[in-house]
């Protein structure tokens, strides 16, 4: 029979998620020495939620430490383009990225091929005015810049990696989110849930 002493010295040796033969076999033996009360266990939508949520932190956490690297490698090649929309982010902003990295790629291609991937850039719907307004500024914030690598510089490749990972990540990051509301939604606390995000 174990003492009390040795069955807690047994329980510390254990990892944290007990997984194997050895694991049961040194609880239930603990189990006769501490008796221990009942524990409530959660049920598994609770569960999948705060790892949805964790999942989800992990996303942001990547997108923010991608954020910050395109901006770094951007300054070198065209930080111009920072400018071409309200804020340096999101689906279209990257897509822009992606297909003009430097001042180069915006000043060798025609108008009408211009205008194309400005049109492709966002999965919205964009005004034919919208896209002549881009497609101005690009040109006129290329005619500004001065790129401080060649065209056959690596930094390119570095900066579309970037751009790509970022749509990728909060593709991603969206997902996860969909997923945590249709499960939050069957649940008593999402309405109060969504009165006090509302007032916050």
């Amino acid at each position: 029979m174990l003492t009390h002493d040795l069955a807690k010295k047994q329980l510390d040796s254990l990892r944290v998620r007990k997984t194997d033969q050895i694991d049961a076999e040194k609880l239930a033996q603990s189990q006769f020495v501490l008796n221990r009360k009942p524990t409530y266990v959660q049920e598994e939508v609770y569960q999948n939620l705060r790892d949805l949520s964790r999942f989800y932190q992990n996303l942001t956490e990547d997108i923010v430490r991608t954020k910050n690297r395109l901006h770094k490698v951007l300054q070198v090649a065209f930080p111009e383009l920072e400018n071409i929309l309200s804020t340096p982010t999101g689906e279209q902003y990257w897509n822009l990225v992606t297909a003009f990295p430097c001042k180069d790629f915006v000043l060798e291609v025609g108008k009408d091929e211009l205008s194309e991937s400005i049109l492709q850039s966002t999965s919205k719907r964009i005004s034919d005015k919208r896209v002549a307004y881009l497609a101005e500024k690009l040109t006129a914030l290329a005619n500004q810049s001065y790129c401080a690598v060649k065209k056959t510089s690596p930094m390119f490749e570095e900066i579309r990696y970037y751009a790509k990972e970022l749509l990728r990540l909060s593709e991603k990051r969206q997902t996860i989110l969909d997923e945590m509301v249709e499960l939050a939604q069957p649940l008593p606390e999402y309405e109060i849930l969504l009165f006090y995000s509302w007032y916050r």
